[in-house]
């Protein structure tokens, strides 16, 4: 009976320790998984950080501060704008944004409108 008792605990330990092994495994691949599917959002988003858009939903000014994954979306990628103030400086106030609330922004669109 006792033999028993100790395989018992040697099974227990040895389950953890392969438990451990796989989750550690598990968090090296959801951590590759996740660079991948960044990776591929920044390749297929046609704007860089930096860049500036325009909200469609609000006509507002934004300056893209990252560019987010979004594996669910048909695009696959969201931006997180910077809504710029009146004065033209940056505002605090951040906005995600996704493909069909962006229209692009360019200076001569803008000055033809003055």
């Amino acid at each position: 009976m006792e033999n028993l008792g100790s395989d018992r605990e040697y099974n227990i330990e040895y389950l953890k320790g392969e438990l451990g092994r796989v989750n550690q495994e598990l968090h090296i691949l959801t951590e590759r998984r996740r660079n991948l599917e960044q990776n591929l959002a920044e390749w297929l988003c046609p704007y860089n950080v930096g860049d500036q858009v325009i909200n469609k939903r609000n006509g507002k000014l934004l300056q893209v501060s990252r560019i987010n994954s979004q594996t669910w979306s048909r695009e696959g990628y969201t931006l997180l704008g910077i809504e710029f103030k009146k004065d033209g400086t940056l505002s605090k106030n951040t906005r995600e944004l996704y493909p069909s609330d962006i229209q692009p922004y360019t200076a001569e669109k803008q000055e033809g409108k003055k």
